[in-house]
This record gives C-alpha cells, structure tokens and sequence, in this order.
C-alpha cells in the first residue's frame, strides 16, 4: 500500500510539472510576465509525423514514426539497420523523420532525444510542401553529430520540418542505425 501511495505521489509531481509547462510555466493562470521580462517560450506541435527515404522506397520504418512524437519517452523511430553508413561512399545519402506542423508555423528551438546513442549526424529541413528529394527542402539547422541529444535554433515559418540524418552510429548488432525518442519545439 506504501509503495503504491509513492508511486501515486510521483506520477502527480510529474503530471503538474509536465501540464506545467506546457500551460507555460508554474505562474498562476490570469497573470501577466514582470515588466521587462519576455514571455516564456510555447511549445509546438506536431500533426504528425513520417519517414523519408529519397534514395530508396520513399519509406523508412514507416510504421514507427508517429512513436516518435507520442507522449511514450520510452518509444521512437528508428532508421532501418544498414550494413554501411551513410554519405559519399555509403549506401545512400541518408534518410530522415518529416514532421507534419499542420499549417505553417514559426519554430525557433528544436530539442532531439536520439536513440541509438553513439553520434548521429542530424540536420534539419523545412519545407511547405512535401517535396520527394533532399534537394526541394531549405536547410534550416546545419549538421550537428550528437551523442544521444540534439538542439537546432531555427529560423522561419515552414508546415514541414524534416529531420536528416546523414551519418548513424552502430548499434549492438553491429549495425548502423539512427533513431528519435522524443522531439520538442518551441517558438
């Protein structure tokens, strides 16, 4: 009974501070920010989400990509597993997740849990409409290698943003893998 009275205990510690920020903060609702002071970042969101594979089936591990926008931290989008990396000799350029805005949207800040850790080489596009090819997307953050967490400052109204990952880590099967857990935006 003591153990389930904790975990109660913490599930709503959690609960407020999530419902926190997404509300904006820990203000009580009808008050304005001091004077001088900018308000607090809101966070956006996403219609929905799915793969990108230009230079193949135009489909990567569709089936799981809506995980990676789902409130499930533990679950995500993974790439396929490849025998050879990504880039100029690889086995294609790259692949990446397109995250549908619903409408055109402002989005100034772009967090990325990764999973499988080890360094992603990650960039992110924009794009109003859904082109086919890497080459009809406008580059909006340039190419970070991450470990297991990116952050992109993005400038720029787009309903499409696309993650790209261009170079994966190698997983435990010894295979090269990229993937996404969790994605934030902010405006």
């Amino acid at each position: 009974m003591a153990v389930a009275a904790v975990l109660v205990a913490v599930g709503l510690t959690l609960a407020k501070d999530d419902l926190g920020n997404l509300l904006g903060g820990d203000r009580p609702s009808g008050t304005n920010p001091s004077p001088g002071t900018t308000a607090p970042a809101t966070r956006g969101a996403v219609a929905g989400a799915s793969s990108f594979d230009p230079d193949g089936d135009q489909q990567e591990n569709e089936g799981m990509a809506e995980r990676a926008i789902d409130p499930d931290r533990t679950s995500g989008w993974q790439t396929e597993g490849y025998n050879q990396n990504f880039g100029d000799g690889g086995i294609k350029q790259g692949v990446g997740l397109v995250l549908d805005l619903g409408r055109p949207q402002e989005v100034g800040r772009m967090t990325l849990s990764l999973a499988p850790t080890g360094g992603s080489t990650v960039a992110i596009y924009g794009s109003d409409d859904r082109p086919s090819t890497l080459d009809g997307w406008t580059e909006l953050g340039n190419p970070k290698t991450a470990e297991n967490r990116a952050t992109f400052d993005l400038e720029g109204s787009h309903r499409y943003l696309l993650i790209w990952f261009s170079s994966l880590p190698r997983d435990d099967e010894g295979k090269y893998r990229g993937g996404v857990t969790n994605v934030s935006l902010t405006s």
